[in-house]
């Protein structure tokens, strides 16, 4: 029955998706899931094109065991996001985590894979965790390869990372030291090019060297935010330039007004011409500006509005030529801190605030904004701690641009749009249960219920649908109380889920 429930891909907690599409340019994408497991976190990382969502969901299960991880994919039909495909590892070394940092560009994607332990002949062990590459072939994506630490180290891979033309960035970490691998590729071959270590050494404790990374032309931009140089966590960010195939130390980056536990350089967003970083706490960020080779900070900081003290730049922060996004934590009132964005937007003076978002449905410590990505005129979300102590696990937001420019909310009671399975309705039940699901192109379905040993006790739906939202009933007047299980594939997508009849 095991190998069986494998193959099915059951195993002990089964997933589905949901989102709700709203009309001013708002998506929330959420992942449900049974009762047993609450630490998916979809949405911990996002990568974005202008027609491409890559989701990861670090927490899902699979044939391998628990938490072995997944990147689901949606693709953009208009306005709508539709689920799409879903990517794994290929092996089982991916034990814990696929998924939890994606790095995309047109023709390759980065995938953090899990760390497993591995122990030393002297009895000590060590976190071991990989990147895998996959390569867009037409339009589906193929696992290439996978990037690993060399042999004789003991560094993790992830989650930083980073893709710029032919070179893949990974940030690693060997206990209290931390480090920048950089791969070059060669045909469909990656190789280990050089490593990138901070100048000043670090006698004791970790300045988290290479969480973030910010690429821009032929600058790189490391964090360091627990650098001691200026206080205890003060917090520093380096600035690398490409010369060929090198990549050369140029300046180390710290605030005029460096103070213990700032934790600067905790999110940054660069251009080749400037700078954006921020601090933990103190509700400022600061700019720098390239002057030739030399990075020169500005007088005028980015302020958010209210009080500094509600606000910390825990997370990403986006910036192209026209918007600006600042994203973390604000204490909303006595009960409630929740993730949120600042938006600013470019002017001749600099960056003027434009306005501030949140999930309508914020959460208490829901991450709105802990993973951000954006392409074209759409920004991604990511809310991996949304709903922890119910039934939806994680959540994503994709919102158009229009939605920022024209002030836009984000409804409060949005017009659900299911993608995919949803949870049957209700569950548990005790004579018949609704099943909802949606189909995002024609294609064949089949909706199929098991019992808990795998047999096949009812087929509900096999054939040819046109996209759209469908409901069907269940009827269980003659089975016995007990757990079963039911099954929609459609096309290469394949989502199950499980159900209660009780008596």
């Amino acid at each position: 029955m095991n190998a069986w429930l494998k193959r099915l891909g059951l195993l002990v907690v089964l997933f589905s998706f949901c989102a709700h599409l709203h009309a001013q340019g708002v998506v929330r994408f959420t992942l449900s899931e049974t009762d047993v497991i609450r630490e998916h976190l979809f949405g911990i990382s996002v990568a974005l094109s202008d027609d491409e969502l890559l989701v990861g969901s670090p927490g899902d299960f699979d044939a391998y065991g628990p938490y072995a991880g997944a990147v689901h994919i949606f693709r953009r039909r208009g306005d709508q996001w539709l689920p799409y495909d879903t990517l794994k590892a290929s092996d089982d070394s991916s034990l814990r985590g696929f998924g939890r940092s994606i790095a995309l560009d047109s023709v390759y994607a980065l995938i953090r894979g899990g760390a497993r332990r591995i122990n030393r002949p002297d009895g000590t062990s060590f976190l071991f965790g990989s990147v895998y590459v996959f390569k867009r072939e037409g339009d589906r994506w193929a696992e290439q390869t996978k990037l690993t630490p060399p042999p004789d180290s003991a560094y993790s891979f992830g989650p930083p990372l980073a893709l710029h033309d032919d070179f893949a960035f990974v940030g690693a970490r060997d206990g209290t030291r931390t480090a920048v691998y950089i791969f070059k590729r060669h045909g469909d071959t990656w190789e280990k090019h050089t490593k990138l270590t901070p100048s000043r050494s670090i006698e004791e404790g970790n300045d988290e060297f290479g969480s973030p990374l910010c690429l821009a032309g032929d600058w790189l931009a490391v964090g360091a935010h627990r650098d001691d140089e200026r206080g205890r966590d003060a917090g520093a960010v380096y600035v690398y330039q490409r010369q060929d195939d090198t990549w050369a130390e140029r300046a180390k980056l710290m605030a005029s007004d460096a103070k213990s536990a700032d934790q600067f350089g905790r999110a940054i967003a660069c251009t080749d011409e400037e700078i954006i970083i921020s601090a933990y706490s103190g509700g400022s960020t600061y700019v720098f500006k390239r002057a030739q080779d030399q990075w020169i900070e500005q007088r005028e900081r980015i302020v958010v509005p209210g009080d500094p003290e509600n606000n910390r730049f825990l997370w990403p922060i986006f910036m192209n030529d026209t918007y600006l996004v600042l994203s973390g934590s604000k204490k909303f009132d006595a009960f409630l801190e929740a993730g949120v964005a600042y938006f600013f937007k470019r002017n001749e003076q600099g960056w003027a605030f434009l306005r501030e978002l949140s999930a309508p449905d914020a959460s208490q410590w829901d991450g709105f904004g802990q993973a951000l990505a954006a392409a074209g005129d759409w920004m991604a979300f990511g809310a991996p701690y949304k709903d922890t102590y119910r039934e939806e696990e994680g959540a994503v937001y994709v919102i158009h641009a229009r939605a920022i420019d024209r002030h836009l909310e984000i409804p409060a009671s949005p017009v659900p749009y299911v993608l995919g399975f949803a949870q049957n309705y209700p569950n548990p039940f005790s004579e018949s249960t609704t099943i909802r699901y949606s189909v995002p192109r024609r294609m064949p379905v089949r909706l199929v219920v098991y019992d808990l040993l795998g047999r096949e006790l009812a087929t509900l739906v096999e054939a040819q649908q046109d996209a759209g939202l469908y409901t069907i009933d269940f009827e269980a007047q003659n089975l016995p109380a007990g757990l079963y299980f039911y099954r929609i594939e459609m096309g290469h997508l394949a989502f199950t889920h499980r159900m209660m009849l009780i008596r």
